[in-house]
């Protein structure tokens, strides 16, 4: 690695380090109950996909809504996945709370994602991601050219230590490609409701 590689990994970390950070802020606002966590789960549309944070070799583009069309952001990769830092590509947080209430439930993320009409890309990597108590991986899936909701199962296993932070990932062209996808939310729904109490959610949203 030359000196100017260092510096630029040293940098770009720094920057996803201060990216999650502020999705953090971002993503959880107010204290949500674990009630709400289990009966709404979480979800990123709207103008809450500018808050979606980009690793080193991916990069996204928000369009915002019109008469005709949701907002959505546009999504590339320009760099192999193999040869980016490890990462969750363009991903969404999960602040502690969530991990330690998801963990050891059936879950289910979901992408709804389009071929970009003008470049358009033909495969994604969708996953979802923990800071220890194991990932499901990346799962590739086929685009098409509608909207489509694309979905991956998985339980992540219960924390053992102090609950950390958890990701929603996509990764747009495992190839780096810079070729095109479309995405209007990332939706995480929780399978299995089980509540050992009997509160109620009462937040509005999460």
């Amino acid at each position: 690695m030359t000196m100017k590689d260092f510096y630029f990994y040293t940098l770009s970390a720094s920057f996803v380090a201060i990216s999650i950070a502020v999705a953090m802020m971002q993503s959880t606002g107010p204290k949500v109950s674990d009630e709400c966590i289990v009966e709404n789960g979480y979800i990123v549309q709207g103008k809450k996909l500018e808050n979606l944070t980009s690793s080193p070799g991916t990069n996204f583009t928000f369009m915002p809504s019109t008469q005709s069309s949701p907002s959505y952001i546009t999504a590339l990769s320009h760099v192999p996945r193999t040869k980016a830092q490890a990462s969750a590509g363009i991903f969404a947080v999960l602040g502690p709370n969530y991990e330690r209430v998801l963990g050891g439930r059936a879950l289910s993320m979901i992408v709804s994602a389009r071929k970009n009409k003008a470049n358009a890309l033909d495969e994604f990597d969708m996953g979802y991601f923990t800071a220890g108590t194991g990932d499901s991986g990346w799962k590739s899936r086929k685009l098409t050219a509608a909207w489509r909701d694309y979905v991956l199962y998985f339980t992540p296993a219960p924390s053992q230590d102090e609950p950390d932070i958890d990701y929603l990932g996509i990764w747009p062209g495992a190839g780096g490609e810079k070729k095109l996808m479309d995405v209007r939310y990332i939706k995480l729904e929780v399978l299995d409701k089980n509540m050992n109490t009997v509160n109620k959610c009462s937040d509005s949203n999460n």
